[in-house]
């Protein structure tokens, strides 16, 4: 899973990146909200780290340029504490606020819940119907119906025709 963290403060990003790679996760950084845009754009990750007060770009702006776009799962992580900052980086499409000071270990927490969630809940891009999708992926399921391949964490299912029929089949029904 790819990770993307966007914050002026070095030391931060520094803390971030070791925490997450040490879980296991590919970690990319941004220093301002514009790198954090084209980073967001280049590499696509899977959930992204915001600062809200950074040179450029502030991180509310780029959340709404994000969500503009896509659906990935964005953490604020700010020193802004006030109800009012919380309250706007919720509707403005973050999925979690934390605030600075911070501790790795829960956050890294709340990352792993967001992310299995949204794996959970992402299952066809906001602007296609199932039908009209080639490939498609809904958690750790993956099937591209061109090339009658079926895929279970990255793994390949051996299905026979009839298998693979009725869950295309389940899957036209269901979406």
């Amino acid at each position: 899973m790819k990770v993307l963290v966007v914050d002026d403060e070095k030391a931060i990003v520094d803390i971030l990146k070791f925490n997450l790679e040490k879980e296991g996760f590919q970690v990319n950084t941004a220093y301002d909200g514009e790198q954090g845009m084209e980073s967001f754009r280049k590499e696509e990750p899977d959930l992204i780290i915001l600062d809200i007060m950074m040179p450029k770009i502030n991180g509310l702006d780029v959340c709404k340029m994000i969500r503009k776009e896509s659906s990935v799962p964005i953490i604020m992580l700010t020193a802004k504490a006030e109800e009012v900052d919380k309250v706007l980086g919720l509707e403005f499409g973050a999925a979690d606020y934390v605030t600075k000071p911070f501790s790795p270990r829960e956050l890294v927490a709340r990352i792993k819940v967001i992310l299995k969630r949204s794996q959970q809940n992402n299952c066809l891009p906001a602007k296609q119907t199932y039908e009209q999708q080639a490939a498609f992926i809904c958690g750790l399921l993956s099937m591209d119906k061109d090339q009658y391949v079926v895929k279970w964490d990255n793994r390949s299912l051996s299905l026979t025709a009839i298998e693979f029929s009725i869950l295309l089949q389940l899957l036209n029904r269901w979406y």
